[in-house]
């Protein structure tokens, strides 16, 4: 249990770093970063959780990362996501192929939702390590 809780602190420390990095960056950097992550990705290479797909997950559910790029950029990162989704272990694929359905909609593209104030406290907040 203790081990756990160590594996999802050190997940939230390198998600939080991964995300203030990102938001230093100009909208275009900021996606080609994500993509190329996206892109190299390999689960099975994954020996430390500082590159660990809990990680990714959490940085591709931010949304603030995506509030200054244009709709463009939005739909390349929804289908980079679509493209990856392979990647993941099933249970954050569920949410992230709902992430990145969202890339265009009745009013175009359309930032990510974020997955965690869903509808009516139905929502279920799922922790991966």
């Amino acid at each position: 249990q203790v081990i756990k809780q160590i594996a999802r602190l050190e997940v939230g420390f390198w998600a939080k770093e991964s995300v203030g990095m990102l938001r230093e960056l100009d909208a275009d950097s900021r996606l080609e970063r994500m993509v190329d992550w996206l892109s190299t990705f390999d689960a099975s290479e994954s020996a430390d959780q500082s590159s660990g797909p809990a990680v990714l997950y959490s940085v591709l559910n931010d949304i603030t990362l995506q509030k200054d790029m244009e709709n463009s950029q939005k739909e390349n990162l929804a289908l980079a996501v679509r493209e990856n989704l392979h990647k993941f272990p099933p249970e954050m694929q569920a949410v992230l192929e709902r992430v990145g359905s969202l890339g265009a909609g009745a009013g175009g593209a359309r930032a990510f939702g974020d997955w965690r104030r869903g509808g009516g406290g139905s929502a279920t907040r799922t922790t991966f390590v």
